[in-house]
């Protein structure tokens, strides 16, 4: 019960947005965040098998999807967030206070 929300090449990305991250899950999809706070990850969509039983690359269908909005996450209009990876199907990030637009490489937690 899918929809595609938006197709094509940088789909991904808002209207007006830029790319913040690129990045890998663990289960090797790919992910990407805008500057609209806006996680998407890009998902095969159909996948047939070749009469033996092999899968054919060219048989693939990709599409991008959203899938987290950090926009409603964020305690103020200033706070960002700075993903590292996504594990196990969640983000691993660096909340951003005050409008910081990089974590402090200094700060250790």
């Amino acid at each position: 019960s899918g929809t595609t929300v938006a197709s094509g090449p940088l789909s991904a990305l808002a209207p007006g947005s830029q790319l913040l991250w690129a990045g890998f899950s663990d289960d090797n999809a790919l992910n990407v965040m805008d500057s609209d706070g806006m996680l998407s990850m890009l998902i095969c969509q159909q996948q047939q098998q070749s009469p033996h039983n092999e899968r054919d690359v060219n048989d693939r269908s990709f599409e991008w999807s959203p899938v987290l909005d950090t926009v409603g996450l964020r305690k103020s209009s200033e706070d960002r967030f700075w993903p590292v990876t996504v594990t196990d199907g969640k983000l691993v990030c660096v909340p951003l206070k005050g409008g910081n637009e990089h974590p402090n490489a200094a700060y250790r937690p």
